[in-house]
């Protein structure tokens, strides 16, 4: 009986302990989390239905109802909440002590006050009634892209920006509105006042050396410096492009570069550097797969299985064609400029340094680039200036763009045939015109025939600005634009290894 009583006793103390951990428990959970409601406007007083509420450093998410309103349970050390909407600017809120707040969101619309650019000067963006879309400086900040036409995709609604290649300073195709006509479709370009039409066309007719099958000219945007951008306005209608008339028929894209202001010199370095990779290769057979497949298939064809693939278990995996043909990728920039102003005169000078090279061998891009301004108020109602901007590039274009290029003869190519022999000659045993390296062996083409494209470029603007009376200018300016380009195809007379 003793024993009972004792048994007894101790479920009464386990139940007992159990309860009070459970109790505890509850408590605690209801100490942890604290329950926020409140409501969301716009500066008119109007609620906002749909505004996602987002408890900062948590995965607490709430959205408001039809009537502006929210409620969630979020942490206890919870001490802001991050609001979001279409059309309305994110806003970073502290929670209230009492838990129940009153949130006005402010409308994106507040930049109609801005100064765009125009084709016969600047106005507000509220006076101005055609289409225009503007990308500011920090909108394209830090893309490691190599040019401003790559810079401008996604950034822009009716604008479509399309890499034609993925060679590296490859051509961009630009299209303001879509396709309008089956002859050129390339907007018009101004860079500070000069004009420029963009020409996305094939800029070699060596398709049978250089592999510039598909191969795209770069436009003269490829040659800015994205750093030295301030603003870029697209003019997308009639009433817009009329001050260029027919040349603007697919659009305008103007594009305003950096000047000095008036205040302390500044100096500035900006660098990135990335890389860059295949993320998936094709899956493709090995020497042992191939001879396998291969003896197979060779009787049913009526032919004779190859001799060194009678023993598929005695080969190794052969030559690897993805991995001979591939690379990592290297991408860096280098921008130093000097900026200021002081009394009349303002000054800006750049230099810029671009190096990118492809996942596949053979295929680079380099540019090198610099530009001046100076300004300087000559008289009360005299200004003038002077801006120059000068840039080299130089691409190297790989077979990629060929019609049976690398890429292609890299994943159909027999993992038998080594890329060099022992005597260090190119693999492939077949010989055209003396040359040993045949279609059969992507590597030997790639570094035995080659697409040189050097590009340089110079233009700028000297300009005078007299005012006769406040809100009368006369604006007189030369423009000067100077091109040469170079393309160089080759192909390899002899054996090399």
């Amino acid at each position: 009986m003793t024993r009972i009583k004792t048994m007894r006793k101790m479920q009464v103390l386990i139940w007992t302990v159990f309860s009070l951990m459970l109790l505890l428990t509850h408590v605690h959970a209801q100490e942890g989390a604290r329950k926020i409601s409140g409501s969301v406007k716009d500066d008119s007083g109007n609620p906002i239905p749909g505004v996602t509420v987002t408890v900062k450093g948590t995965q607490v998410v709430a959205l408001t109802n039809a009537s502006g309103l929210f409620n969630l349970q979020a942490p206890a050390k919870s001490k802001a909440l991050i609001l979001t909407s279409v059309g309305m600017r994110t806003k970073e809120v502290v929670i209230a002590s009492s838990g129940i707040m009153d949130i006005a969101l402010e409308p994106l619309s507040q930049n109609m006050n801005e100064v765009v650019v125009i084709g016969y000067g600047t106005a507000k963006r509220t006076n101005v009634t055609s289409s225009i879309a503007s990308v500011s400086a920090k909108d394209i900040k830090d893309l490691p892209v190599a040019g401003v036409d790559q810079a401008l995709q996604g950034k822009v609604s009716g604008v479509t920006v399309t890499n034609n290649s993925g060679q590296p300073g490859g051509g961009v195709s630009i299209k303001v509105r879509g396709v309008t006509t089956i002859n050129s479709n390339d907007p018009l370009i101004v860079i500070d006042g000069v004009p420029f039409i963009s020409n996305t066309k094939s800029n070699s007719g060596y398709a049978g050396l250089g592999g510039s099958d598909g191969q795209t000219g770069n436009s003269v945007m490829a040659t800015l410096n994205p750093n030295d951008i301030e603003s870029i306005d697209v003019l997308k209608d009639a009433s817009a492009q009329s001050i260029y008339g027919s040349q603007a028929a697919n659009g305008v894209i103007l594009i305003t570069t950096k000047k000095g202001k008036a205040g302390e010199g500044k100096l500035n370095y900006d660098v990135y550097y990335g890389q860059s990779s295949v993320v998936k290769k094709l899956d493709v057979m090995n020497l042992r797969e191939f001879a396998q497949y291969q003896n197979e298939v060779a009787p049913i064809l009526g032919a004779t299985p190859t001799e060194e693939f009678k023993d598929p278990s005695l080969l190794g995996t052969g030559t690897d064609w993805q991995e001979a043909m591939f690379r990592k990728g290297q991408v860096q920039n280098h921008q130093l400029s000097f900026s200021g102003g002081k009394d009349k005169t303002n000054y800006y000078l750049s230099l810029n340094y671009f190096d990118q090279s492809g996942i596949l061998i053979g295929s680079d891009f380099k540019r090198y680039s610099t530009r001046f301004s100076l300004d300087h108020q000559l008289k009360s109602w005299m200004k003038i200036g002077v801006s120059a901007n000068a840039s080299r590039s130089i691409q190297n274009v790989t077979l990629a763009d060929a019609a049976e290029g690398t890429i292609w003869w890299g994943a159909i190519q027999n993992p038998l045939i080594p890329v060099k022999n022992i005597d260090g000659t190119w693999g492939g045993g077949n010989t055209i015109s003396g040359v040993r390296y045949g279609q059969d062996n992507p590597i030997a083409r790639s570094n035995m025939r080659g697409n040189k494209s050097t590009n340089a470029q110079v233009f700028g603007n000297i300009y005078a600005d007299i005012e006769f009376i406040e809100g009368l200018n006369l604006k007189n300016e030369i423009s000067y634009s100077l091109g040469m380009n170079n393309n160089l195809a080759y192909q390899l007379a002899g054996d090399i290894g």
